[in-house]
């Protein structure tokens, strides 16, 4: 609620401006906070609207966690009502501190895909753009600010319960990294700025590429000669981007992983052979070409 209240004093027309959505992800009780966000927008001419998410429903058929099972769902709806209504941007309130818990998360996975952490703006698809205005800020300093200003603001409980993995690494991990250093958190800020500079580096290589890849009657393909002439550390992302662009990107429970990659890698290098893919696909190497089957679908003559 800061980043609504921020965006109301800020936006010259906020009225023609912004659309305020609330999603509920029926894990809990939210009725106060429903009222609070249309009371808000109702005060300022806002068009609110509050969605339903199926969170454990969706988590439980693709089995994934109730975490991840969120995300998901909160990006393809967000995405939809913002491209439904013509919007630019979907605008959210993450701060500083939940970009370093993510790239706590991330480490502790040992993610070879958004290692770099949360970025202030990213693409959530051709027309629309994810943007954190208070991606420098931290909770701190907004709480700090919430409290002069005298706007109200709505606590998650959910953000206590020890069993969400971001949650242990916020109030057990977190205040250990502080006891030892007071200045991590910056430190976790320039590293993470760091690594997305490399990574968007490593984009304006491997995007043109992908810009390469053929889709036609369910198969891709692309030139082998194009990707195998990639350094072995522009080759792992670029594989690891082709494959979640193609195989998996409606699919939590079926997530590429490094041992796939690594494996399509000395395919790719050898020059023919087969892997199997999550949700029954494949990727087949030839000497020419780089083609996946999706399930069911078969080997063109």
């Amino acid at each position: 609620m800061a980043a609504l209240h921020w965006l109301i004093h800020f936006l010259n027309d906020p009225q023609s401006q912004l659309r305020v959505v609330y999603l509920d992800h029926q894990l809990r009780e939210v009725g106060h906070e429903k009222a609070l966000i249309l009371a808000l927008g109702n005060q300022y001419g806002l068009k609110t609207h509050i969605r339903k998410l199926p969170v454990q429903v969706y988590a439980t058929r693709h089995r994934c966690s109730i975490e991840t099972a969120g995300r998901h769902l909160r990006r393809r709806l967000l995405a939809h009502l913002a491209n439904g209504h013509g919007a630019s941007a979907v605008i959210t309130a993450h701060h500083r501190d939940d970009a370093c818990e993510s790239l706590m998360m991330q480490l502790l996975r040992g993610a070879k895909s958004g290692w770099v952490g949360m970025r202030p703006i990213q693409s959530l698809d051709q027309h629309l753009q994810l943007v954190r205005p208070l991606m420098a800020t931290t909770k701190s300093e907004i709480l700090k600010v919430v409290e002069e200003q005298g706007w109200q603001y709505c606590v998650d409980p959910t953000n206590a319960d020890p069993s969400f993995t971001r949650n242990r690494i916020r109030h057990q991990l977190m205040p250990h990294l502080e006891k030892l250093d007071p200045n991590y958190a910056d430190k976790f800020w320039k590293t993470m700025t760091y690594l997305q500079e490399v990574s968007l580096g490593i984009d304006d290589t491997i995007l043109p590429i992908l810009a390469q890849v053929e889709v036609e009657n369910g198969q891709v393909q692309i030139s082998r000669e194009v990707v195998s002439a990639l350094p072995d550390w522009l080759l792992k992302p670029f594989l690891l981007r082709f494959l979640q662009r193609h195989v998996t990107p409606d699919q939590p429970d079926k997530q590429i992983v490094d041992v796939q990659v690594s494996n399509i890698v000395k395919l790719v290098r050898r020059g023919f052979g087969q892997w199997s893919l999550p949700g029954g696909g494949r990727l087949e190497v030839e000497k020419s070409r780089i083609i996946l089957y999706d399930n069911g679908c078969e080997k063109p003559s």
